[in-house]
């Protein structure tokens, strides 16, 4: 395979965040199972995910997962380290390069690291929906969270969503592929203690930005320790 082809994400993975080992988690799938008892119930309760990107001119593109409970606490947390499309990238996937980044790099690759089964995958770019086609999504339902695409892209275009229809999650929109409206419309009410359904991609973003930074101080910590290691040499010499 060319070297212009191999991004990042294919040699170093993803950095992984298991909330659920903390404190908290565990309250949540505690709780988790609790209802399902309740409800008589063998099947995992719903989840919910949230799938969006960042790219940023320092950094490049990085990818975060988050899965919730329904309600509202985090079970699981992945983000891509930044991936820094090349040159001939540019040049030889043209207007394709954002979707393939999205919906073939780095979309899939924190699904397949992802542990908890999700039952709803919402999105922020509606490039994302492609992920419904894919193998590793297979077994969830990809939904476009429509104000927080509109915020974040401005006014979607149609062709983007075509064999799209909406739905309502707790007062917000949602488009989903027309085959899956009547099964994300049964899963909706077991979400319905959700208070916010756009709220969680802030949540990513800033976890991002959080992981980069403290990767930044770590570097230069490092870095620092190993410029004196090189001074202390210099005057020993």
């Amino acid at each position: 395979m060319p070297k212009w082809n191999r991004w990042p994400i294919d040699r170093y993975g993803t950095t992984v965040s298991f909330i659920a080992t903390a404190t908290t988690g565990r309250n949540a799938v505690a709780k988790t199972r609790i209802a399902n008892k309740r409800m008589g119930s063998s099947q995992p309760a719903a989840t919910i995910g949230y799938f969006t990107t960042l790219n940023e001119d320092r950094t490049g593109w990085t990818g975060g997962l988050l899965i919730l409970n329904g309600g509202g606490r985090p079970l699981e947390f992945q983000c891509t380290l930044p991936i820094r499309p090349t040159r001939a990238h540019e040049i030889l996937f043209g207007a394709s390069l954002r979707q393939h980044l999205i919906s073939e790099v780095i979309g899939p690759a924190l699904l397949t690291k992802c542990r908890t089964p999700i039952s709803i995958l919402c999105c922020q770019q509606p490039e994302a929906l492609r992920l419904q086609a894919s193998a590793v999504a297979s077994d969830c339902h990809v939904a476009l969270v429509a104000p927080a695409a509109e915020e974040d892209e401005g006014p979607i275009d149609p062709n983007m969503v075509e064999g799209h229809g909406p739905i309502t999650l707790n007062g917000t929109s949602l488009l989903v592929s027309l085959d899956r409206l009547d099964a994300v419309e049964s899963i909706a009410p077991h979400l319905a203690d959700l208070a916010d359904v756009v709220e969680p991609f802030e949540r990513i973003r800033n976890a991002i930005r959080e992981a980069q930074s403290q990767t930044a101080r770590a570097a230069a910590r490092s870095s620092g320790c190993r410029s004196q290691e090189s001074d202390d040499h210099a005057e020993a010499a």
